[in-house]
């Protein structure tokens, strides 16, 4: 299979888990939605559309993830992401 490219741009991004798939964040501005795609390989294997209006909702849940995560550093070594 092929492999993906991360072109930067300012309306997506591209993160990669410990599995290898891959989540894709997309804001279509046209459309008021962040679309979140999820990928194997260069596959696309599902998506979700969220309006604009929930995303605040998604926010506050990543950043309460993130103080907690920086309150309680991971052991050295330890992955995160793993099944």
């Amino acid at each position: 299979m092929g492999e993906l490219v991360d072109l930067p741009t300012p309306r997506s991004r591209w993160f990669v888990d410990a599995r290898g798939r891959s989540l894709k964040a997309t804001w279509h501005a046209e459309a008021d939605l962040v679309v979140l795609s999820l990928w194997e390989g260069d596959r696309c294997i599902g998506t979700f559309q969220l309006p604009a209006g929930d995303a605040p909702q998604l926010m506050v849940l990543l950043a309460r993830a993130v103080e907690e995560w920086a309150a309680h550093p991971p052991h050295a070594g330890a992955k995160h992401g793993a099944p």
